[in-house]
């Protein structure tokens, strides 16, 4: 796929839905989000990247902490809500950039603080972009990153991603948590921490989010009635009668070091 054509996919996706990931709750915060502030242990004199900010959810959470942040999106509809919701809360510390996380647009160990949450599954190259964060930390630099967390059952790593990408078409694939700290240190990062954050999903909000049509929402709600009593344990389908009230996958959070 040629990059306009992702770039073009990726606004499509997201940037008429920017407003929804800006008032879901699992995106919006929660104690995932409250511990990766704490990890990093934000200073005031620091500068933060936020990659793939969306609706800057994370930008936000970390901007009283730092001197400056710097919020990147690949759609132009999440960075205009991002600037929105900065001028709202009166926060005037942020920059806001359109880019794509694999090929960053800033020089070498620019900055001392790098977060990605809930966003490396989109990517094309993983391995790249996250060599790419590693080259713009400075040397004792930090690198919070959160994503969905494949699950370590094969039958259920393949329901889900299956569900996943035909909610999503701009899914790409979630990493088990031992995938991500083997590619962190293949970087050149020190893995200080990895945790497991559960989070339930609201089956009818989670696929109002995904803008896809209605016949293909009521073929998901189907594959998960029919979902196999493993993958409904996995997952803790939740439902009432004929009706999916929910689901719940894991985040994985893992706090990397750049070495001085």
């Amino acid at each position: 796929m040629k990059p306009m054509d992702r770039k073009q996919e990726i606004e499509a996706r997201f940037g008429a839905s920017a407003d929804a990931y800006a008032q879901s709750p699992g995106h919006r915060g929660g104690p995932d989000l409250d511990r990766m502030v704490e990890l990093a242990a934000p200073a005031p004199g620091d500068d933060l990247l936020d990659i793939a900010t969306g609706a800057g959810n994370t930008a936000l959470a970390f901007a009283p902490h730092v001197r400056r942040v710097v919020a990147l999106d690949m759609a132009d509809g999440m960075i205009a809500t991002t600037r929105k919701r900065f001028g709202e809360a009166h926060l005037m510390n942020a920059d806001f950039i359109v880019h794509d996380a694999e090929q960053l647009p800033f020089e070498d160990a620019s900055f001392d603080i790098v977060t990605c949450r809930i966003a490396p599954h989109h990517f094309l190259d993983v391995e790249r972009a996250t060599h790419e964060v590693f080259r713009v930390l400075r040397a004792g630099g930090r690198y919070l990153v959160e994503d969905s967390a494949a699950p370590r059952d094969p039958t259920a790593a393949s329901f889900l991603h299956d569900v996943e990408s035909r909610r999503d078409a701009t899914h790409v694939r979630s990493l088990t948590e031992p995938e991500w700290t083997a590619l962190l240190k293949r970087a050149g990062f020190a893995v200080a921490a990895a945790e497991i954050f559960p989070k339930r999903h609201d089956l009818e909000a989670w696929l109002e989010r995904g803008g896809i049509p209605e016949d293909l929402k009521a073929a998901i709600r189907s594959d998960f009635l029919a979902a196999s009593p493993a993958v409904r344990r996995a997952l803790i389908v939740q439902v009432d009668g004929a009706h999916v009230v929910s689901f719940t996958d894991e985040k994985v959070l893992l706090k990397a070091i750049r070495p001085g």
